[in-house]
C-alpha cells in the first residue's frame, strides 16, 4: 500500500516547460454520433511494440485535420486527476485551462497562472504574479509549439494541445497526445451502436487513454487517461485524469493581439519560475511565514544584520541597489564545500564583467560547536584552510535561515537590486554556476 503522503506528492508531481498547420488529413464523418477514440495503454498482456492498425490511424488522422483546420476558436478546458492505490484515493485535483487558436497554428495558452503566447518563431510566456513587470521568451527552433512549451514547463497532459500544436506525422502526434505514455500506436477500431458510438483503441504498455469526439463536428469533446504500470508510478498505483473540452467562436483579432506582445517597461528573464510571486504581495522586510525556501522567489528578501567572521557587520538593506548572491553553508556540509570555489569564480567573473553583484556567505545549522567562539574559530580555521576570500556572516541564532526558510544546504539565493529574490537554487548539482550566473543576469537587466 503506499502512504497517503506519497499519494499526496504523487498529485502534485502528475498536475504539475514557425507553427505549421499539420497535414490535411481526408475525413469521412458519421452525421449526429459519437466517435470515442480509446488509447488503450497498459495491458500486461502487451509489452512488445503494436503494429498500426490502418481503420485507427485513419479516425486519428481525421481528428487532427479537424483541429488543424478549425477556424480562429477560444478552448476551454477541464482536467480532474486523481491518484489510486487499491481501494485508496487521492482527492480529485483540478485545474482549469483556456487556449485561443487559430489554423496558420498562432494562439495562446492560459494555465495555471502561466499564459503562453505561441508565434511563428518564438513563445513568450507570462504569469499573472507579475505579468506587468516580467515576461520569458522561449525561442522555437524551428520545431513544433508543443515540443518547445513542454521542454519549458516540463510536462503539459492536455490532449487537445497535440492537435494544434504537435508534429506533422500522425505517428508523432500520438506519442504526445500525453506525455506521461510517449509510445501511443493506433491498434484498433470498434464501430459501436447508434447510442454508444465507434471506439478507436490505441496500445502502448503502460496505460489508457480515451478520447471522445463529436462526430457532428469531429472536434475532440472529453478524454480519461490512465497511467497503471511501467517506471513512472510505483507498483499497484494507478493515476486516472479526466478532461473536457468546450468550444466558442472568436474573431482572429483576439491571437493578433494577445501573440503580437508590448514588451512595455517588462523585463526579461530566462527561467520560468523568476515570473512567480509578486514583489508587492508582502508589505516591508521582515520575518516571513512561508512553506519553502521556493516561495521565496518574487518576495521581498527578509532583513539580514549579522557579524562577519573578519568582526564587522553585515546589513543586507546597506546593499540595495546592487545584486546580491547569498550562499547558505556549513563546515561539515560536503556539497557545500564543492560549490564555495564555483562562488568565488562567480565573483570573480561579477567583478571582471563590470556588473554591480555582492556574494556573501552565511554560515548556518553548525551541529558541532557547544560557544559561538568555537564556532567562529572552526569558521575561520575551515575558511584559511580552503584560501577562501568570500565573506562570511555568522548566523550564531539561526533566525536568517528560518527567514530564508533553510532546510538544506547548500542553498544559494540571487537577490535583485529591488530587494526581491530573483532565484533560488537547493543543492550543487545541475548546472549551477550556469544557473546562478543567468538568475544574475536576470536580476540586473534593466
Amino acid at each position: 500500500m503506499v502512504r497517503p503522503m506519497r499519494i499526496i506528492n504523487l498529485v502534485r508531481y502528475f498536475s504539475g516547460d514557425t507553427v505549421r498547420p499539420g497535414p490535411v488529413f481526408r475525413r469521412e464523418r458519421r452525421a449526429g454520433r459519437y466517435l470515442t477514440v480509446a488509447l488503450a495503454i497498459g495491458a500486461a498482456e502487451t509489452a512488445v511494440a503494436m503494429s498500426a492498425d490502418k481503420a485507427a490511424t485513419q479516425a486519428l488522422e481525421d481528428l487532427i485535420e479537424t483541429h488543424r483546420n478549425m477556424d480562429p476558436v477560444a478552448i476551454e478546458f477541464t482536467m480532474t486527476m486523481e491518484i489510486r492505490d487499491g481501494d485508496v484515493a487521492s482527492r480529485p485535483r483540478k485545474v482549469d485551462g483556456r487556449m485561443a487558436v487559430g489554423p496558420d497554428g498562432r494562439g495562446v495558452l492560459s494555465v495555471r497562472g502561466y499564459t503562453s503566447r505561441v508565434a511563428d518563431r518564438r513563445i513568450v510566456i507570462t504569469h499573472e504574479d507579475t505579468a506587468d513587470r516580467r515576461h520569458a521568451i522561449v525561442e522555437r527552433a524551428g520545431g513544433p509549439a508543443l515540443t518547445t512549451l513542454n521542454t519549458a514547463f516540463h510536462s503539459l497532459p492536455i490532449p487537445v494541445l497535440a492537435l494544434h500544436w504537435g508534429g506533422n506525422d500522425v505517428d508523432e502526434i500520438a506519442a504526445t497526445l500525453h506525455p506521461q505514455t510517449p509510445d501511443l500506436t493506433p491498434h484498433t477500431y470498434q464501430a459501436g451502436d447508434a447510442d454508444g458510438g465507434d471506439v478507436l483503441v490505441l496500445t502502448e504498455p503502460d496505460g489508457r487513454l480515451e478520447l471522445t469526439v463529436d462526430d457532428e463536428s469531429g472536434r475532440l469533446h472529453g478524454a480519461s487517461h490512465v497511467l497503471d504500470s511501467g517506471s513512472r508510478v510505483p507498483d499497484g498505483v494507478a493515476i486516472h485524469s479526466h478532461f473536457e473540452f468546450s468550444y466558442e467562436p472568436i474573431d482572429v483579432s483576439e491571437i493578433d493581439d494577445a501573440v503580437a506582445f508590448d514588451r512595455g517597461d517588462r523585463r526579461r528573464v530566462t527561467r520560468l519560475s523568476s515570473l512567480r510571486g509578486s514583489a508587492e504581495a508582502d508589505e516591508g522586510r521582515g520575518r516571513m511565514a512561508i512553506g519553502g525556501a521556493e516561495s521565496l522567489e518574487g518576495r521581498p528578501a527578509p532583513d539580514i544584520v549579522l557579524t562577519t567572521a573578519d568582526g564587522g557587520q553585515f546589513d543586507l538593506n546597506d546593499l540595495r541597489g546592487r545584486a546580491v548572491v547569498l550562499d547558505f553553508w556549513a563546515t561539515w556540509c560536503q556539497p557545500c564545500h564543492r560549490i564555495l570555489p564555483v562562488l568565488h569564480d562567480i565573483a570573480d567573473w561579477a567583478d571582471e564583467e563590470g556588473l554591480p553583484v555582492d556574494v556573501m556567505t552565511v554560515n548556518v545549522l553548525e551541529r558541532q560547536h557547544d560557544s559561538p567562539e568555537q564556532r567562529l574559530e572552526a569558521v575561520r580555521e575551515f575558511w584559511q584552510q580552503g584560501n577562501y576570500e568570500l565573506p562570511v556572516a555568522m548566523d550564531y541564532s539561526g533566525d536568517v535561515a528560518r527567514d530564508y526558510s533553510v532546510q538544506s544546504i547548500p542553498m544559494t539565493v540571487v537577490i535583485a537590486p529591488d530587494g526581491a529574490v530573483e532565484y533560488v537554487h537547493i543543492g550543487a548539482g545541475g548546472s549551477y554556476r550556469e544557473s546562478v550566473k543567468e538568475a544574475i543576469t536576470d536580476a540586473i537587466e534593466p
